[in-house]
């Protein structure tokens, strides 16, 4: 029996809090987090011993059986995709490149704590991956 794609997005809203996502309607909510997998699934498919692109993406599911680690790398992957788009935000850097008057909560304040976690979350991706391949003999895959 395969993995459903749901047993991941839950993994990734356990650890992302985004009430906005509650304002979408249930096929947005969907396709935004399919993108943030196939996101993820890019970063993990050459280290995987699973086969990741053995899916049925109209069925919201894989075809083989991730394992719990599998799982929770991917939803962290979905979370590095998620606050990706706040940092690489043009708005964001035009606003923190003009702004002189640097308060507690000025855009260039905000941005640097966005791009502290984006940077944080990348570090414990690549972290867990390492970890993975280590424990699956995969280790060639790490130089890269």
């Amino acid at each position: 029996m395969g993995t459903k794609y749901e047993e991941i997005f839950e993994r990734y809203r356990a650890r992302v809090r985004n009430y906005e996502f509650l304002d979408f309607d249930a096929i947005t909510r969907l396709e935004y987090q399919k993108d943030l997998l196939t996101l993820a699934i890019g970063d993990f498919e050459e280290i995987c011993k699973q086969d990741l692109t053995d899916r049925e993406d109209d069925i919201l599911a894989f075809n083989i059986a991730l394992t719990n680690r599998e799982k929770d790398i991917l939803a962290l992957g979905m979370v590095l995709h998620f606050v990706e788009p706040f940092v690489y935000n043009t708005d964001a850097l035009q606003n923190a490149l003009n702004t002189k008057d640097f308060s507690l909560y000025s855009p260039a304040n905000l941005l640097e704590k966005m791009t502290d976690l984006m940077t944080t979350t990348e570090h414990r991706l690549r972290g867990e991956i390492n970890l993975y391949s280590f424990r699956n003999g995969e280790i060639a895959g790490l130089t890269q």
